[in-house]
Parts: structure tokens; sequence; C-alpha cells
């Protein structure tokens, strides 16, 4: 995508988007992610929110570990390295 800050839109289909900063919130009935991007001058936009009950959470983060497992295993070990997180309670 040229254009990071560009919302994809198809048709009347769900919005796509890229993302390289997220921040995680939670409640007793359900947890927030937010997506967004942080441009080089430092400035961030936030393009969507996914609310998730702690159930679906739960099995989000199981699906997104075993997708992360599948890529690593047939393109090597993802580095780890730092990547600013922002957790809210």
């Amino acid at each position: 995508m040229d254009n990071a800050k560009e919302t994809l839109k198809e048709g009347d289909g769900p919005a796509v988007f890229y993302a390289n900063r997220i921040q995680l919130s939670t409640s007793l009935y359900d947890i927030r992610i937010k997506f967004g991007i942080i441009d080089p001058a430092g400035g961030y936009t936030e393009d969507g929110i996914l609310f998730l009950s702690p159930p679906h959470a739960k099995k989000f983060l199981e699906a997104l570990a075993n997708s992360v497992k599948q890529y690593e295993t047939l393109y090597g070990t993802i580095p780890s390295g730092t990547i600013p997180v922002a957790i809210e309670k």
C-alpha cells in the first residue's frame, strides 16, 4: 500500500487498513484494541477500534499465536525487537 494512512474499502465490505501501533484497554465486559499509524514525524492517526468479549479475545489470542507459529515455520523466526506498546486499564 503506497499510502498507509489511506483506508481501503471495496464496495460495501469491511474497511481494510494497515496499523503499526495498537493500544489495548480492558473493562469487566470487553477488551478494546485500537489500531492506528505512527507517521515518521511523530503524529498518530487512529483508524479503527475492535471490541471483543473476554472469551472472544482469548480465542483471538489463540488464533493469532497459531498464525504467527505457522508464519515462522514457513519464513523463519520473527525478531522481537522493541516495539512501543501502550496499555490502558
